[in-house]
């Protein structure tokens, strides 16, 4: 077997914006959300996943509506009423063995998935984690879908290499100034924070402060 990314806004949405992926985004929330606990019992994804049609980078979001146990909620704020929640997963070092609650194991999966070859077993416990595996499978991808996916890989690619290039310019500035420089300009011409940080291993909140 072979994995896509989960960390590539394609495959994230593919993974847990489909309209199949009710059962996987709830089991993601409440792990990441709710120390595991069922809080989030229900949800309807207002903006599903749909194979593209243009080639190209964009955002990724996805609108949802879950329902709650005390009350229906719509994740749909302005930025002002938003708790946001970052995930920095370079600090993430836990092994299989080493994996305990809901939202280990879901780092795991983000972290990881693209260097499996089979679901662990570890892992192959919780259904919603089996079917995100099945969602991530390339075995189940369309032809073009996979050609989306290795568009966004080349452009995550040539992006990296642009700030190496910015980097060996810019060394009398310091290397911690230049890739704030590019991060600063990435986040200008509107690309979303978390790509940002994948690409520049700068933390979200330093990218939000530029």
């Amino acid at each position: 077997m072979a994995f896509i990314n989960p960390k590539t806004d394609f495959a994230f949405k593919k993974i847990f914006g489909s309209p199949q992926s009710q059962p996987v985004l709830i089991s993601f929330l409440n792990g990441l959300l709710y120390d595991g606990t069922d809080t989030v019992q229900s949800l309807d994804i207002l903006n599903p996943y749909q194979a593209p049609r243009i080639r190209g980078m964009k955002d990724t979001y996805l609108d949802v509506k879950a329902l709650l146990k005390e009350k229906d909620f719509l994740i749909d704020y302005p930025s002002y009423d938003l708790e946001l929640v970052f995930l920095e997963l370079p600090k993430f070092e836990q092994s299989l063995g080493q994996l305990r609650s809901l939202m280990e194991r879901w780092l795991f999966f983000l972290k990881n998935a693209k260097q499996l070859q089979a679901i662990p077993d570890e892992m192959n416990d919780v259904p919603a984690l089996r079917q995100a595996f099945e969602f991530a499978n390339q075995a189940n991808l369309s032809p073009e879908e996979l050609e989306d996916l290795e568009h966004q890989e080349i452009f995550i690619h040539d992006q990296r290499n642009a700030i190496k290039r910015a980097l060996n310019q810019g060394l009398e500035q310091g290397r911690e100034e230049g890739i704030r420089q590019v991060a600063k300009q990435m986040k200008a011409a509107g690309m979303a924070i978390a790509q940002i940080a994948q690409i520049t291993d700068l933390s979200a909140e330093d990218i939000e402060e530029l």
